[in-house]
């Protein structure tokens, strides 16, 4: 079932930012979307970015160190111009 607000969105009109930030805070949290983002800097080292969501921040934290050792043995860290 769609809303007379919704139908008017799909049709081009404009979202209002108290809409936004109301149909943001109705939103149910998504505990478990979690990422890696791998890039490579200009001198070709590899960077990583580890961000794990957990409802348990010991649970979080530890997946994300195990995360981090395993990203760190397949790109070790170079101190010689990313070599």
């Amino acid at each position: 079932m769609t809303t007379a607000r919704h139908d008017d969105v799909m049709r081009g009109g404009a979202i209002s930012m108290p809409e936004v930030i109301r149909g943001l805070l109705a939103r149910p949290a998504q505990s478990h979307e979690s990422s890696v983002t791998l890039t490579r800097n200009a001198r070709g080292v590899v960077q990583f970015e580890v961000t794990v969501r957990a409802d348990d921040p010991g649970l979080a934290l530890s997946q994300a160190v195990d995360e981090f050792e395993t990203l760190m043995q397949a790109y070790p860290y170079s101190t010689t111009n990313g070599e």
